[in-house]
């Protein structure tokens, strides 16, 4: 109904809105939370590394290899805290939107003593040319383009402290075909992002749909149903939500138990997994949690495992929940 939804994107922002309208029929209070965030900014360090790499070899013929170590370091550091660590490091430098995250909550018949909160994502991510266009070669393109660069940098500073003859500098140029495919890695085209994720939010929301029903009623567990916006640029919904909701429990003193659970690509039931780290495996999820879910999961006749999440392969709206000392894990 929507199509493609980059965050900020009036598409985007009617499929939370249609969200919100649906979870307003039947949750005790519904919430569209605005937060802005610079969506460009999450894949904006694969440019900057290839345009350093770049402009470091012209350094490096003309032996100005101090301002070449300062640009890759730069670049380095990009990569680390933009994309492994998930920080906002070079967001400053880019375009900033709105983006709306829709919570409805489902209150208990009696008083509160535990929160459960249920999320998806309605925002949807650029095509990856490399996984659209030769998924088999897509490991290698990256891994051969990181080899790249990090050769320029161990070649850069040798060259500073011991100089190469220009023969020897001239045969870094052959390392420019491994990076330069990367100024192509995210298309300008928006997936549909059914799969990922709006299957979750649709999914969650029928699950608070059920317990709003008077003979589903939870009795002390307050249900929160969140479809989170900004989570294919760097988890940047879930990163305000869950800021506002610790800062709220602190100034409540609110030391009752909460639950997150995450759901993400549930594409094939056959390969069912439940996360026990995230954020490419900074933050720790719970693994008794996730092997609970193993365990009803085979009782039902579906295989699944737990395991951490893969290295450089990035990471879940749990990650952020992850960084506040509660019960969490993801479901991909």
């Amino acid at each position: 109904k929507f199509g493609p939804r980059f965050m900020g994107t009036d598409s985007c922002n009617n499929a939370a809105q249609y969200l919100s309208d649906f979870v307003s029929k039947f949750a005790s209070s519904t919430q569209v939370m605005k937060f802005t965030a610079h969506p460009y900014a999450f894949f904006g360090w694969i440019k900057i590394m290839v345009y350093i790499h770049f402009l470091s070899i012209i350094l490096l013929m003309f032996h100005i290899t101090g301002i070449a170590i300062l640009l890759l370091v730069y670049g380095t550091l990009a990569v680390i805290f933009q994309f492994i660590l998930y920080k906002e490091f070079i967001d400053p430098f880019f375009t900033k939107k709105e983006g709306q995250n829709v919570i409805g909550t489902i209150e208990p018949t009696e008083t509160v003593e535990s929160t459960v909160i249920c999320r998806g994502h309605h925002d949807s991510a650029q095509i990856f040319t490399f996984l659209d266009k030769c998924p088999d070669k897509y490991a290698s393109y990256s891994n051969n383009a990181l080899i790249a660069y990090f050769t320029l940098f161990a070649v850069v500073i040798y060259d500073h402290f011991h100089p190469l003859s220009i023969c020897i500098r001239l045969l870094i140029i052959f390392t420019i075909p491994f990076t330069y495919p990367l100024l192509q890695f995210a298309s300008n085209e928006i997936s549909i992002g059914a799969g990922d994720n709006l299957i979750s939010s649709c999914s969650v929301f029928q699950v608070g749909k059920y317990f709003s029903q008077e003979k589903n009623r939870l009795k002390h567990t307050r249900l929160v149903v969140i479809s989170f916006d900004g989570e294919e640029v760097g988890l940047r919904g879930s990163r305000s939500y869950f800021k506002e909701f610790n800062k709220m429990r602190k100034e409540k003193n609110d030391n009752s138990k909460v639950w997150h659970y995450n759901i993400d690509c549930p594409y094939l039931k056959d390969q069912l997994l439940f996360l026990t780290s995230d954020i490419n495996g900074t933050v720790k999820l719970s693994e008794k949690m996730a092997n609970h879910c193993v365990k009803i999961a085979s009782e039902l006749g579906i295989k699944a495992k737990a395991q951490p999440i893969v290295f450089m392969t990035g990471a879940t709206d749990a990650g952020e929940s992850g960084k506040i000392q509660f019960v969490k894990f993801t479901m991909n």
